[in-house]
């Protein structure tokens, strides 16, 4: 049986401050700058919570925001309550969304096992789709600026339109809407705009779906 000395051993060296948001019931939010102790008062709250509250580490959800804030957190309450005692549900917000979607990918409109693509991975897509098109005789690529320019102007919009939980099918329908909140300024902006709306359908049917 794991003893209650250790829960206090956790809140040891915690400012007052620190102690009420470990102590806390319920859900807590620890906001603060960095090097202020925050990893430390999570770790003392959630051992508080298994310890003394006698709450299964299972029932326990832990965010952070960095890969390393998490493994820091885990390694610290496992060193405390031995190995395997922390919750498995301790990482980042990505990292617990990508966990639920593999889970349940369904809910989201997602295949078993889809693919994730990071923001490298969506401007190669784009510019294969870009090439292809220029092959096709669809539009004059111009000089190899010119085509990065495109390419990276394109990726932003479709990143914008993600950001603004704009689907794909979606896209071209809110186009007017989404030029007017965020601005043209050229020709070349609305081309990128008018091209971002046909290609992210596309590019979510090669990443993600």
């Amino acid at each position: 049986m794991i003893s209650n000395a250790l829960a206090e051993d956790a809140l040891a060296g915690l400012t007052a401050m620190q102690r009420e948001a470990a102590r806390q019931e319920g859900p807590v939010v620890v906001l603060a700058g960095a090097g202020t102790g925050k990893t430390k008062t999570l770790v003392a709250g959630v051992v508080d919570r298994i310890v003394r509250r006698g709450m299964p580490a299972h029932r326990i959800l832990a965010v952070t925001f960095t890969n390393k804030a998490a493994d820091e957190m885990r390694t610290r309450i496992n060193a405390v309550l031995g190995l395997g005692a922390a919750p498995s549900w301790i990482g980042t917000f990505h990292g617990h969304g990508r966990r639920q979607l593999r889970a349940d990918p369904e809910i989201a409109v997602l295949r078993p096992g889809f693919d994730i693509c990071d923001a490298e991975d969506s401007r190669r897509i784009v510019k294969r789709l870009l090439q292809r098109a220029a092959d096709d005789g669809a539009w004059e690529p111009g000089d190899a600026d010119t085509f990065r320019a495109r390419v990276r102007s394109v990726a932003q919009r479709i990143a914008l339109m993600k950001d603004n939980l704009v689907l794909p099918d979606q896209a071209e329908a809110v186009l007017e809407s989404q030029i007017a909140r965020f601005g043209a300024k050229s020709d070349e902006d609305l081309m990128a705009w008018h091209t971002a709306a046909l290609l992210y359908p596309p590019i979510r049917r090669r990443c993600g779906k």
